[in-house]
C-alpha cells in the first residue's frame, strides 16, 4: 500500500465508531466502501469534510 492509501485508511478510521455490539467496521479490506459505517448523516458529512480539506 502507498503512503496516500495508508493516509486515506487511517483518516476514515479515525471517523469510525463502534457498531452495536462494539466492534469497529474493518476499512482496509477488498470491497469496503463508506456507506458500511455507522455514521450519521452528520458525522458522514465531517468525515468527507476533513477529507477534502486534507486531500
Amino acid at each position: 500500500m502507498n503512503d496516500l492509501s495508508q493516509a486515506i485508511i487511517a483518516l476514515i478510521e479515525y471517523h469510525n465508531k463502534p457498531t452495536a455490539l462494539g466492534g469497529f467496521r474493518k476499512v482496509d479490506r477488498a470491497g469496503f466502501h463508506l456507506q458500511q459505517l455507522p455514521l450519521s448523516e452528520v458525522e458522514f458529512a465531517i468525515l468527507m469534510n476533513d477529507f477534502f480539506c486534507h486531500f
